[in-house]
């Protein structure tokens, strides 16, 4: 049961099955004893009856706290049970099983996560004072990958082709290395999407479509400027009567008028109605305002469908234009940013560093040197440094009284002289 809860990839649990086996241990025990001693055991006239139950509690509470590498499994003893006639052999088989086993394995999770091949952060031993002399700037990466806030988005390009890192740090320029937040690389790639997608393209073939339709027009219709700007000078300078009666409308707000058209479009200001240039009741500018959101008015019917445009670009067009717009600055506006991505400072010791991973749950932390970004470190570099496997850098502390050392002559250094020409 207990290798079957172990090794099976859905999360049975593996407490039930060693507390089970610790239990039987203590239950074989228990009956052993209620062989050899029947009677039970005596002592200064007291009998003291073997009660196997008992061997197989204090069994399964040893076991399992070996196991797990815990003291809390006798309080689950307790509760189990609901008594604590046993609390005194079951707190002194837990306190030694924990001990011994310490000593010799790692419980059973950690053993779990070495044969899995998980990613992990050990414990820093005890003893190992060298470790405390490892700094920060000793086991960082000093080789970062990140972008600048002016970058282009060739850059961004080149970042996410060469990297797999899941978040990227944001620099104020490559010369001050200021850190200004950190970016995830789906921001980043939604950035790059959206200037290099479909829309975009489509935006482009509309807007050069227009530019083509109106220099068009304008080698067309040569003289189109001169006539709309004489026709604005007459609508200037032109000065209508206005009775009394109307006069009361002066307050309120003249309608926008239209935009004018082409010279040789247009009728001329004198033949037009007066009504057209006389200002509208509120009421008529209400109901043209409704006439205008339900109805379609067919020239700006017509220019929307101007702006449909097909995307007939050839697969070559489409490479250049798509090198023209990695030329492009990047846009952060639309981007989520992290202003304050966790630091540490270069001289952090790795003890503290240890203990700040453990505690935030952090798998990278950026290494400044007053607001300048110098290198990160993430949980391998950290692993490997409490495992040893980077060597030690930091300033090495002599041991106490190590200076006598350096002011005694050493003892080798005396002659011997032999007693016999010691004589006078």
């Amino acid at each position: 049961m207990s290798a079957l809860a172990t090794t099976i990839p859905v999360p049975c649990g593996a407490f039930m099955p060693v507390f089970v086996i610790g239990a039987a241990f203590g239950r074989l025990v228990g009956e052993s004893m209620a062989a050899w001693f029947p009677d039970g055991i005596h002592s200064d006239g007291t009998i003291y009856p073997i009660v196997p139950g008992g061997y197989a509690v204090v069994g399964a509470a040893a076991l399992s706290g070996a196991v797990t590498h815990t003291v809390s499994t006798a309080v689950i003893v307790f509760e189990l049970t609901g008594q604590i006639s046993h609390i005194l052999p079951v707190m002194i088989a837990v306190i030694l099983a924990n001990a011994v086993a310490q000593s010799l394995q790692p419980s059973l999770y950690d053993s779990i996560i070495r044969i899995k091949k998980l990613p992990y952060l050990p414990e820093l031993g005890w003893g190992h004072h060298e470790k405390y002399n490892i700094r920060v700037e000793d086991i960082m990466i000093r080789d970062v990958m990140y972008i600048t806030l002016n970058c282009c988005y060739r850059d961004l390009h080149d970042v996410l082709l060469t990297g797999h890192l899941k978040t990227l740090a944001l620099l104020e320029s490559s010369e001050s290395m200021i850190l200004l937040g950190s970016i995830e690389r789906v921001q980043l790639q939604a950035l790059l999407s959206l200037q290099l997608g479909r829309p975009r393209r489509l935006e482009y073939l509309r807007d050069r479509a227009t530019a083509e339709k109106k220099r068009l027009s304008m080698v067309s219709h040569p003289g189109s400027e001169d006539g709309s700007q004489r026709v604005n000078q007459e609508v200037r300078f032109q000065v209508s009567t206005i009775s009394t009666e109307e006069s009361s409308f002066s307050s309120t707000p003249t309608p926008s008028m239209k935009p004018l058209k082409p010279a040789l479009k247009r009728s001329s200001v004198v033949d037009r109605p007066p009504d057209i240039l006389m200002p509208t009741s509120p009421q008529d500018h209400s109901g043209n305002t409704l006439k205008n959101l339900f109805c379609v008015n067919p020239e700006t019917e017509g220019l929307e469908d101007d702006f449909d445009v097909d995307d007939d670009m050839t697969i070559r067009e489409i490479a250049e234009w798509e090198e023209n717009q990695l030329d492009e600055q990047v846009n952060f506006d639309n981007c989520k940013i992290d202003p304050a991505p966790f630091q540490l400072v270069e001289r952090t010791s790795l003890h503290k560093t240890h203990t700040i991973f453990s505690l935030l749950g952090l798998d990278h932390a950026y290494v400044t040197s007053i607001g300048r970004l110098i290198g990160v470190v993430s949980l391998k570099e950290l692993r490997k440094a409490i495992e040893g496997s980077v060597a030690v850098k930091g300033v090495k502390v002599r041991p106490p009284l190590s200076i006598w050392n350096l002011l005694l002559p050493h003892p080798s250094s005396f002659s011997l002289i032999p007693l016999s020409s010691q004589k006078l």
